[in-house]
């Protein structure tokens, strides 16, 4: 077969820093860029809470301090008319009121009716930070039982000690067992706070990969421009017959395929460097075929488009909206099994679906080639 018309097209591309600029910097460029942005946001986002301590006891201020060294919430000890106010004011997400007596109740065994919870219509992570702080009450409610439990033990054992000595250092023993992790511990790092180092490695979980999916398909429909550019003039220079078209159609696509293939390598490899994805070859695998699906999807639009600049607003918008169908910015996927299902009709489907190498695969591809042969179709009638 002459290949002639790839090695043209790949000279013509490393001809064009914007062509190069485009299959490059768009998907792997601003992945990361954009990336680190929604990263570092992440990594900064607190949640505002107020606390109110009506008892000032030692283990009141104990907790308050516990819920400050947070890392994800921003704590403001404030007065129960203040913390009214910046509720009623959305400064805050809630307000928790430790009630006069909380030490006493706690060393008597009380849990009940402790602390009160005021919150708005719109809180959104109330029930995050109440975890938190039931938490950090667990571990003093245990630190008490446990030292009341060692007294009770030399007691019946007719062992003479000093009971307050004896109760402050099995409590602080017992306290000392939630460092450096704690004895119970509540997941807490839910969509948009930070991820577990070990999550962030599963297929789809990365907001890199899902980033890179938008910028990927934008891509591939930016470099498929060159076709609406030609099938006006060049199309009906070249060689009339069916063939000499498509030939012509298919190592075009080919050089720039392969420019997009080696794109996805290297974003796989950079990805996998910084250890934002596992390094595995089904990974690779699908990621390459992402943008020969896309590009099928990008060439068929562009056989039916006759204005370079329609082409161009069209086909942001579609690509925005399948991102956003499809998972590139967000797990759409978890607010309803409706969009569950639908998105299973997007190539997105491929990388952030948790079954990726089935069936789903070679349906995609399949469809792909489908496109691809419509297009060619419609271009051989349209020359």
């Amino acid at each position: 077969m002459n290949l002639s018309i790839t090695y043209f097209k790949i000279r013509e591309i490393l001809r064009h820093p914007l062509s190069l600029l485009l299959i490059f910097f768009v998907p792997l460029g601003l992945t990361l860029i954009v990336g680190h942005m929604v990263e570092k946001g992440q990594k900064q986002l607190e949640i505002p809470i107020a606390i109110i301590d009506e008892d000032h006891s030692d283990f009141s201020r104990l907790l308050v301090d516990r819920i400050s060294s947070q890392a994800k919430l921003h704590l403001y000890k404030v007065s129960g008319e203040n913390a009214e106010r910046m509720l009623l004011k959305n400064d805050v997400d809630s307000v928790f009121v430790i009630k006069k007596g909380f030490q006493k109740r706690l060393l008597t065994g009380q849990r009940e009716e402790i602390i009160d919870v005021w919150t708005s219509p719109s809180s959104i992570a109330e029930g995050i930070v109440r975890e938190v702080i039931a938490s950090e009450t667990a571990r003093l409610t245990s630190d008490v039982k446990a030292a009341d439990w060692v007294v009770k033990v030399f007691k019946n054992l007719d062992i003479h000690i000093d009971q307050s000595k004896t109760w402050n250092a099995a409590y602080h023993y017992t306290d000392s067992q939630w460092e450096p992790e704690p004895l119970m511990t509540i997941q807490y790092d839910q969509l948009y706070l930070e991820e577990s180092g070990e999550d962030r490695k599963e297929l789809g979980d990365s907001p890199y990969l899902r980033l890179w999916t938008f910028f990927t398909m934008l891509s591939c429909f930016l470099t498929s421009d060159w076709i609406i550019r030609e099938k006006g003039v060049l199309f009906l220079r070249i060689q009339s017959t069916y063939h000499g078209l498509v030939s012509y159609l298919l190592q075009s696509t080919g050089a720039l395929f392969l420019f997009h293939s080696f794109q996805t390598m290297l974003a796989f490899y950079i990805f996998g460097k910084i250890n934002i994805i596992q390094m595995r070859p089904e990974l690779l695998m699908l990621m390459i075929v992402y943008p020969f699906v896309c590009m099928a999807l990008s060439v068929w639009s562009a056989s039916f488009t006759k204005q370079i600049g329609s082409y161009y607003i069209v086909s942001f918008l579609f690509v925005i909206i399948i991102g956003i169908l499809g998972g590139s910015f967000f797990p759409v996927q978890e607010f309803s099994s409706t969009l569950l299902k639908l998105s299973m009709f997007f190539p997105q489907n491929l990388l952030l679906s948790n079954d990726q190498v089935k069936i789903h695969t070679p349906l995609f591809v399949s469809g792909a080639i489908v496109l691809w042969m419509l297009a060619i179709r419609r271009l051989r009638e349209k020359r």
